[in-house]
């Protein structure tokens, strides 16, 4: 009962964030954002010279939650943040690890 529950939520969350008022959002450039959440698959092995997939939840200050594309499904363009990665690459939602012998100076935990 509690995972469909939780299953119903998700899904009416992510259509309720991809629209406001019938109008499909693809920009936050005038909404008023109180909090950005990252999101990352926990599965995915997190080493050097692998990929992964993130996505990111921005909430505005009314509670309405915009999803980025790719992983979060939601429909707001990667090109609304400034994403930078040390130890790595970032293009439009996937972050490439580096894969070199130096040590690692920071955990994947800590993203």
């Amino acid at each position: 009962m509690y995972r469909n529950l939780k299953i119903w939520l998700f899904l009416f969350l992510s259509i309720y964030a991809n629209s406001v008022c019938g109008k499909q959002i693809k920009s936050l450039k005038n909404l008023p954002i109180h909090h950005i959440k990252l999101t990352y698959n926990p599965d995915v092995l997190i080493i050097p010279g692998n990929a992964f997939d993130i996505g990111v939840s921005a909430i505005s200050m009314d509670g309405s939650v915009y999803l980025t594309k790719g992983l979060l499904k939601g429909n707001i363009r990667w090109t609304n943040y400034n994403i930078t990665v040390k130890g790595g690459t970032y293009y439009f939602g996937k972050i490439s690890i580096y894969n070199y012998g130096g040590p690692l100076y920071q955990r994947a935990s800590m993203l």
